[in-house]
């Protein structure tokens, strides 16, 4: 999150690990971590705001915060699809895998254990069902934070770049950023994965 223009990046997070749907415990951790005014930072914003409807759809309670979130999102991903920044580098993607390494160089998801959604769903599973345990949990849970956070950080340097290119009217009248990469997002993305309801652990 940043709260204001060149304030200090904070990073929050969320991972349950106990054998029960995630739904409550991740809402409860948005409610509590995102604020409630300015934008809500993704990347393919059809398929966040499409999480987030579900969400609502099984936690009518919810639904409003839950639309006041999709009305604020900006997707990142569109200055690249719309073709506002190119790069050769690019290759004529625009996957946050494709750009990152060609905006910020020094930043990558080869290194990690888990570099990739599908990847993650999948370990995410074998906590969730029980078929992993003891240190071997843990490091799975290890490696979906370390992804996760990666998630965030992209968005947030990627940002950065697109500022120093006088992107700003792309965020005008935007006071403060939540990257929906992080942690507390990628639990609603892990529970609804290929349309797959993930009652039992979460990102």
């Amino acid at each position: 999150m940043i709260r204001a223009p060149g304030a200090a990046v904070e990073h929050f997070e969320f991972l349950q690990t106990a054998p029960t749907c995630p739904d409550m415990a991740l809402l409860d951790a948005l409610r509590r971590d995102m604020p409630a005014t300015g934008s809500v930072i993704t990347w393919n914003q059809t398929f966040e705001r499409g999480i987030n409807d579900k969400l609502a759809a099984r936690n009518p309670s919810a639904a409003s915060f839950l639309a006041g979130v999709n009305e604020r999102v900006v997707d990142l991903m569109d200055v690249f699809s719309d073709q506002a920044y190119v790069h050769p580098g690019f290759r004529g993607r625009t996957s946050i895998k494709a750009i990152l390494p060609v905006l910020v160089p020094e930043l990558s998801y080869k290194a990690l254990a888990i570099p990739e959604g599908a990847t993650a769903t999948v370990r995410w599973n074998e906590i969730a069902t029980g078929a992993v345990s003891g240190a071997e949990a843990h490091r799975i849970v290890a490696d979906l934070l370390a992804y996760c956070a990666l998630d965030t950080r992209a968005m947030v340097e990627i940002w950065r770049v697109l500022e120093g290119r006088d992107m700003g009217q792309f965020y005008e009248n935007r006071p403060a950023m939540s990257a929906a990469g992080d942690c507390c997002h990628c639990a609603a993305k892990l529970v609804d994965m290929k349309g797959q309801r993930r009652t039992s652990l979460s990102a």
